[in-house]
């Protein structure tokens, strides 16, 4: 335990940092706010974090039957948003999940334009992009593959994405105070956005830790939660990703992770799991 304290101290210390949590056999075992006490009652961006919720959100969609599997393809879906070109018709959920879908999105150039909500549809913006690969072939890490997540969910459901979620995991984990950002057509951002408190943030490691169930209720399966957070494709470094989870094999572990210095670190074998919370716009 001590080396994967002193790794993460090593790497992910931040000069904005705002709070640290640790999470022991499904007890908050320590805690601290280095800015300000109020940050532990303060919901703040957990950027791209987010990413990992709407994992789970799409475990439970699949479960609910709200969407088929993960080989239905998005355009089964929410046909009426993509254009004529017949590859584009073929990327599944599984290559949504797995940031495989050969769409030729730059979070550089693209992402922002998404976030303030420039084009009608947060849709049709994603799936106007060019392939530039076989859906299903490589790794692209992109904001706006969640998106078509979002779009998804939000079609089969008949819920926005923060009421989807509202409903099947933050009133059941005890989550009363969030903010999910959304674009003008009304979509929630799959990728981004997404505002907890800290605490709140160290509830999903209990998630994690207790495979997918909080309190007396299984809100995600454990099947689910297991099949996410192991390795389901590589980088073009080389690194393990599961589905929206960063895969750490050197310490068994899997991680949400959110620009600035946003942090689910979770080590099963230890039934630990380490929170991090920073301001949410300083350097990466």
């Amino acid at each position: 335990i001590d080396e994967v304290y002193q790794s993460f101290f090593f790497f992910y210390n931040l000069p904005l940092a705002r709070s640290l949590l640790i999470v022991k056999d499904g007890m908050l075992v320590a805690e601290a706010y280095c800015r300000n006490a109020d940050d532990r009652e303060t919901i703040s961006n957990i950027k791209s974090a987010t990413k990992s919720v709407t994992s789970i959100l799409t475990g439970i969609a699949l479960e609910k039957n709200f969407l088929d599997s993960l080989n239905q393809t998005i355009y089964q879906v929410i046909p009426e948003y993509f254009d004529t070109e017949l590859e584009k018709r073929q990327i599944t959920i599984f290559d949504v999940l797995t940031m495989q879908t050969g769409l030729d999105w730059n979070n550089d150039k693209d992402t922002r334009p998404l976030i303030t909500g420039k084009e009608e549809s947060s849709l049709e913006m994603v799936l106007d992009k060019d392939i530039v690969f076989t859906p299903g072939t490589d790794f692209q890490y992109t904001d706006g593959n969640p998106q078509l997540l979002s779009g998804a969910i939000t079609a089969t459901s008949g819920k926005s994405l923060l009421e989807f979620a509202d409903e099947h995991l933050f009133k059941k984990m005890g989550i009363p105070d969030f903010y999910w950002e959304q674009h003008p057509d009304g979509l929630n951002f799959g990728a981004v956005a997404l505002y907890l408190k800290p605490r709140d943030v160290a509830r999903f490691g209990v998630l994690c830790l207790q495979n997918g169930s909080y309190g007396a209720e299984q809100l995600v399966s454990s099947a689910w939660l297991a099949a996410s957070t192991q390795t389901q494709t590589l980088t073009d470094e080389g690194d393990p990703y599961g589905f929206y989870w960063w895969i750490r094999p050197d310490y068994n572990a899997f991680t949400a992770i959110g620009h600035g210095g946003q942090y689910i670190y979770v080590i099963p074998s230890v039934n630990l799991a380490i929170i991090m919370t920073s301001e949410p716009y300083a350097g990466a």
